[in-house]
């Protein structure tokens, strides 16, 4: 998992406990739109941009993220973005893709969705081995999920 991603996933869990609404409801907005800086011991580090766009019963968000730490020796940026439908119950994501890119290399995670939850997984590049430490994910893990950019 890329260095920014426990940050997008935190900012994602806390948007889950917050009811979702749906597109036509007037007292949500239509839009929104914010950046923020990041900062680590007082050092401007990078930014993140948020977009979001619900029209009629379909949505949209978008984020780019740059960070860049020790005078550039560590750099990720990245771009996000995911799609789907608002339902009454929330939202039903459709797609998700994150492409990163590091100094040493660079990759995409692509999620396909149905009703039921995750139906397609790419991640690229292909690893040739895989950690003991990383936990096997499994169909029922799949089952009534949103990604990150979803979830906000």
């Amino acid at each position: 998992m890329p260095p920014f991603s426990p940050i997008l996933l935190g900012v994602a869990a806390l948007a889950l406990t917050a009811a979702p609404a749906a597109a036509d409801d007037a007292r949500w907005p239509k839009s929104v739109s914010t950046t923020y800086r990041l900062y680590f011991n007082g050092f401007d580090v990078g930014g993140f941009a948020f977009r979001s766009e619900a029209t009629g019963t379909t949505y949209k968000a978008e984020s780019k993220a740059d960070v860049s730490a020790l005078f550039g020796a560590f750099k990720w940026n990245g771009n996000i973005s995911a799609a789907g439908k608002l339902e009454a119950n929330g939202p039903q994501p459709a797609s998700y893709v994150m492409n990163f890119r590091t100094k040493s290399k660079q990759g995409r995670v692509r999620l396909g969705f149905d009703k039921a939850g995750v139906k397609s997984v790419t991640v690229e590049p292909k690893k040739d081995w895989v950690s003991p430490e990383i936990v096997p994910i499994k169909d029922e893990h799949k089952k009534n999920v949103f990604d990150p950019m979803s979830a906000i």
